[in-house]
């Protein structure tokens, strides 16, 4: 059984692809619904005909609805307060200037939007790890149960359309200012008519903004309605979910419902419970309190734009009320990224926003000349471009907090100044962190998630089978509408999941050789801790392992089940090039065989930065002539530098012993620059690299901090204070490790290790490592540790 929390858009979003494949679906949800008193209300005004509407009836669904020269400072849906009733106190919510506001509502925050979807562009989504080619798809199938009113126009130049929209009535005062703005020109300005979420039929009565009596404007719940009659699905309201737990089975699910406390056992969660809600979530299952993640916001500002001419008639046309015209800015003057505007025609708010500051004066005053000419635009910048928020979960609370930016208003004044060809904007009002609901970003997916990360199915760092769909994961907020791209990676990964046979849903077999090593120990606790089922490869078999050496014989048996592979085995005990070859070269051969007759889909090579053309030790000669065997079974081949970690082994585990020195022998002067490679970083991209659909980089990988160290530094650093270094000259230090080699004795620094050390690669091309957008930390042994377990 698969577990959805949330019914809003994500929610829904992620169920239909999945109850359409045949998975069982519970959803879990608040589930508040509107008013019984007021439900009566707008059902007999669904069955009538707007002319005979009651004024009563009417002053319940605009009654508490207020505007002000600031704007409307709450929208309520049919009069009731019902989507955010609960909510704040259920989270605990404390808000210190932020606006936002999560909803306990069936059906979400959608029983309040506006409508607005448009697509994000391909240049406002370059940091994200999934493109606008992978979430096309998902924007067309969305337009299977949620309809598209707009019209083909200017606007599909830069912004396509992704089903065939109906056409809604259009607003004179939105006719004429399409036919300005088609005049002027305004160079990185492109327009058209809106894009919205609402079914064809519309009477054009101008109630959208409290609410459509006839169910017009699209809604998640209707669509929920549809699948609670789907044998395979199944809803539960009045439950709130409260932490979740992994297991080998599943997942546990703890909530709160009208009888105390409850637990659901899933196959996999998806939490589609809004940005909020969700984070709570998982900060709650992580325990991570005191801790701070931010929350990004996509910057809210309107403004009123006074029209050169009136629109006689424009009080009393009948029209819908939600935004009319959509425009666009693309200007890299004011922004990298897309400005996005929605233009509103005349309303009835127009006038109560009018009267308010007027007062008693109203009445006396003609306000037909201005309304006539008034437009209100609201907007919305990048969240590159606006203050981020900041989400902290205490051990009582939820502390939402946020801090306006003054360089918003430069760029809010250059997007006034663009629209002077049409008109004169004045007065904007910029909205506290939060107030136009575009937020989320709290958990972003990324190629190689750190903590409090996604992957590109929305799983948090150190989760396999809960994944966050909802605005929480997205890596950042473009202007364009945030729930339509929300519901698109909803989809994409619901639809991703169902693709995926059950046998290797959330833990795919990853085999790792040398996982008794220091590095391949490493490797593999890492990739346990992101959900994948560790298989280790080793000449004894603990626990799970299987049985393997680089000089015996590996058969595809060996590798039955495998999915993915990585190869870290090296056999240090032997020093002849015969048998280094036989042994190292041969047997890696061998592997990379057996894997690929055994369909294992991935291999990963952990070689080293020892190893370039023209290198002079013996290891970096094999792991070179290794690298060629792996790139012909399309390995992604690694080269780290001096692995490290919070109990340093290898070569810096040596250095460290010596660092505990006050005196300290050195090779020559000790100026060696040496490269050094966190074993958390480097878990983070072998992980990347095996779970990854993006194309691998070409040829290998640098992998470790750009800058490099010498010798003497990295043996400070480790003791935290300076030494006194006693060099030896280089040429005694290697034959008197040679020498002992010769008569049989074993030393912690073999002389093969001290030539790499001496006769270091050139500087290593770290752009491969950049295109995978994995970073490596430098060198600080005694920060600490920043692993992250549920």
């Amino acid at each position: 059984m698969i577990c959805i929390v949330g019914s809003g858009p994500a929610g829904i979003s992620a169920a239909v692809p999945l109850v359409k494949s045949g998975q069982k679906v519970l959803m879990l949800d608040a589930g508040l619904t509107l008013e019984p008193d007021i439900q009566e209300v707008v059902t007999r005004m669904k069955g009538l005909d707007k002319s005979l509407w009651r004024p009563e009836d009417l002053e319940v669904i605009r009654g508490r609805m207020q505007a002000t020269s600031d704007g409307v400072p709450l929208k309520y849906a049919f009069g009731s307060y019902f989507p955010y009733r609960g909510a704040e106190e259920g989270l605990a919510l404390v808000r210190r200037n932020a606006g936002l506001q999560p909803s306990f509502a069936r059906g979400g925050l959608s029983n309040l939007w506006g409508g607005a979807i448009l697509a994000n562009s391909n240049e406002d989504i370059t940091d994200w790890p999934v493109s606008l080619k992978d979430l096309e798809p998902h924007y067309r199938a969305l337009h299977d149960f949620m309809p598209l009113a707009g019209a083909r126009d200017e606007l599909e130049l830069s912004f396509p359309l992704y089903a065939d929209p109906v056409e809604l009535p259009v607003s004179r005062q939105a006719d004429r200012l399409l036919r300005d703005l088609r005049k002027a020109g305004v160079p990185g300005l492109s327009f058209g008519r809106s894009r919205l979420a609402v079914n064809k039929g519309c009477v054009a009565c101008g109630l959208c903004l409290y609410g459509c009596p006839y169910g017009l404007i699209y809604n998640t719940a209707e669509t929920l309605s549809e699948l609670c009659s789907r044998p395979n699905f199944s809803y539960l309201p009045a439950t709130i979910v409260r932490r979740v737990e992994e297991t080998g089975q599943g997942v546990i699910i703890e909530a709160e419902n009208s009888d105390g406390t409850a637990r659901f056992h899933a196959d996999a969660l998806f939490l589609a419970a809004g940005a909020l809600s969700s984070t709570r979530i998982i900060l709650q299952s992580l325990e991570a309190y005191e801790h701070s993640v931010p929350l990004l916001n996509s910057q809210y500002f309107l403004f009123p734009l006074l029209r050169p001419e009136r629109t006689p008639g424009a009080v009393s046309e009948e029209l819908h009320s939600l935004a009319q015209v959509f425009l666009e800015i693309s200007d890299s003057e004011l922004s990298p990224h897309t400005v996005h505007l929605q233009c509103y025609t005349y309303n009835d708010l127009f006038r109560k926003a009018l009267q308010q500051p007027l007062g008693s004066l109203a009445k006396f005053l003609p306000l037909e000349p201005i309304v006539e000419r008034l437009l209100l635009v609201q907007g919305y910048l990048h969240s590159n471009h606006s203050t981020p928020m900041h989400l902290t979960l205490r051990r009582d609370s939820l502390e939402l907090s946020g801090q306006p930016d003054a360089h918003i208003r430069g760029i809010i004044k250059g997007v006034m100044k663009k629209l002077r060809a049409i008109g004169l904007p004045f007065a904007p009002k910029i909205g506290i962190p939060g107030q136009g609901f575009h937020s989320g970003g709290s958990l972003p997916m990324r190629h190689a998630p750190a903590p409090f990360e996604s992957d590109i199915w929305g799983r948090p760092a150190g989760f396999a089978k809960v994944h966050v769909v909802d605005a929480a994961v997205l890596p950042s907020i473009p202007a364009t509408t945030v729930t339509y791209t929300a519901m698109a990676n909803a989809h994409r990964i619901a639809s991703e999941y169902t693709a995926t046979p059950r046998t290797s849903r959330g833990k795919q077999r990853c085999a790792v050789t040398g996982a008794t090593g220091y590095v391949g120990k490493a490797i593999a606790a890492y990739l346990r801790e992101q959900g994948l089922e560790v298989i280790p490869l080793a000449r004894e078999v603990i626990g799970a392992g299987r049985e393997y050496s680089l000089e015996g014989p590996v058969t595809p048996e060996t590798l039955k089940g495998i999915d993915l592979l990585v190869h870290a085995a090296y056999d240090f005990a032997i020093t002849d090039e015969d048998s280094l070859q036989r042994v190292n070269v041969e047997g890696s051969s061998r592997l990379f065989a057996a894997a690929k007759e055994a369909g294992v889909k991935k291999i990963v090579l952990i070689s080293s930065l020892s190893a370039f053309a023209g290198c002079r030790s013996a290891y970096g000669r094999t792991k070179l002539a290794i690298e060629t065997v792996a790139t012909a079974y399309g390995a992604a081949i690694i080269r780290p530098g001096l692995v490290y970690g919070s109990m340093p082994g290898g070569m810096v585990g040596a250095l460290r012993r010596l660092s505990g020195k006050k005196i300290v022998p050195v090779a020559g002067n000790g100026g060696q620059l040496l490269y050094l490679t966190h074993q958390e970083d480097l878990g983070r991209l072998v992980h990347y690299l095996l779970t990854t659909q993006s194309a691998l980089p070409e040829g290998p990988i640098a992998a470790a901090a750009a800058k490099p160290l010498s010798i003497r530094e990295i043996i400070d650093r480790l003791a935290g204070r300076s030494h006194v270094f006693i060099p030896i000259a280089a040429p005694v230090l290697l034959n008197g490790l040679r020498l002992l080699e010769a008569l049989g004795h074993s030393s912690r620094l073999r002389s093969d290790s001290l030539v790499s050390l001496l006769t270091p690669a050139p500087p290593p091309d770290f752009s491969p490592l950049v295109a995978t957008g994995v970073t490596f930390r430098p060198f600080a042994p005694h920060a600490p540790h920043q692993k992250v377990n549920p």
